[in-house]
C-alpha cells in the first residue's frame, strides 16, 4: 500500500518527537535520583543529551513542567504498584505494609511528593496543573475503591486514606532528608531529638490515618 508522502513524514517526525521528549524525561529522572531539584538545571539536561537547551523547552516550556510530568509518571508507577499489591490484602495491616514497601520499591516517589505543592506546581500551565490533579484524583479514586472493597470499609474512607499517606509523605520526607546545614547541626548529640528516618515514621504515623472513617 503506498501512502501520502506528507503524511508518512508527518508520522515520522511525530514518532521522533516522542524519543526525544522521552529522552529528556529519563535524563530528568536520572539527574533529580542523583541530586537536589535545586542542583538540577535544563542546561545540564541539555548537555548530557547532546542539544540546545532551547530544544528542552520546546517540549517542556519551564523546568517545573518537565519535572512536574516527571512526578505524574512517578505516580502513575505507583499506582499500578500499589494496585497490584491491594489484591492480596485482607485487613489494615496489610494496608500499611503495602504502602510502605511501595514507596520502597519506588524511592523517587516520596521525593517528588515533597516538591509537588511548593515547587512543581508553579510556573506551570493552568491546562497542565489541572490535567494533573485529574489524573492524580482518578488515581485515588480508583485505588481507594480497591481497599473499600478488599477491607469492606465505607465508600470513600480507602481514598481519604490514601490522601492522608500523601499528606504523611511530604512532611515525613521532608524532615528525614534535612538540608546540608541541618543535617550537619543534627550531628550533635543534644539535637538527636530531631533525627528521623523515613519508615519508622511513617510505620508509626500510617496506621493512624490508614482507617475506615464513616461514610
Amino acid at each position: 500500500m503506498n501512502f501520502p508522502k506528507a503524511k508518512f513524514k508527518r508520522a515520522r517526525q511525530d514518532a521522533q518527537k516522542a524519543v526525544r521528549r522521552a529522552q529528556i524525561l529519563h535524563e530528568a529522572k536520572r539527574q533529580i535520583e542523583e541530586r537536589d531539584y535545586s542542583a538540577v538545571s535544563i542546561a545540564h539536561i541539555a548537555q548530557q543529551l547532546g542539544i540546545a537547551k532551547g530544544t528542552v523547552f520546546v517540549y517542556f516550556p519551564t523546568k517545573e513542567s518537565l519535572f512536574l510530568t516527571v512526578a505524574e509518571m512517578q505516580f502513575q508507577a505507583w499506582f499500578s504498584l500499589v494496585s497490584k499489591k491491594l489484591v492480596s490484602i485482607s485487613k489494615k495491616a496489610d494496608l500499611v505494609e503495602a504502602l510502605l514497601s511501595s514507596i520502597e520499591s519506588l524511592p523517587l516517589m516520596p521525593k517528588m511528593v515533597s516538591l509537588l505543592h511548593p515547587v512543581l506546581e508553579h510556573n506551570v500551565q493552568p491546562s497542565q496543573i489541572l490535567a494533573f490533579k485529574i489524573f492524580l484524583k482518578e488515581g485515588v479514586m480508583d485505588l481507594g475503591a480497591q481497599v473499600d472493597k478488599r477491607l469492606s470499609w465505607h465508600t470513600g474512607a480507602g481514598a481519604q486514606s490514601l490522601f492522608s499517606f500523601h499528606t504523611l509523605l511530604i512532611g515525613a520526607y521532608q524532615m528525614a532528608n534535612p538540608s546540608p546545614a541541618v543535617a550537619l547541626a543534627l550531628e550533635n548529640d543534644d539535637l538527636a531529638f530531631f533525627r528521623l528516618s523515613l519508615r519508622p515514621q511513617l510505620e508509626y504515623l500510617l496506621p493512624l490515618v490508614c482507617r475506615n472513617r464513616q461514610a
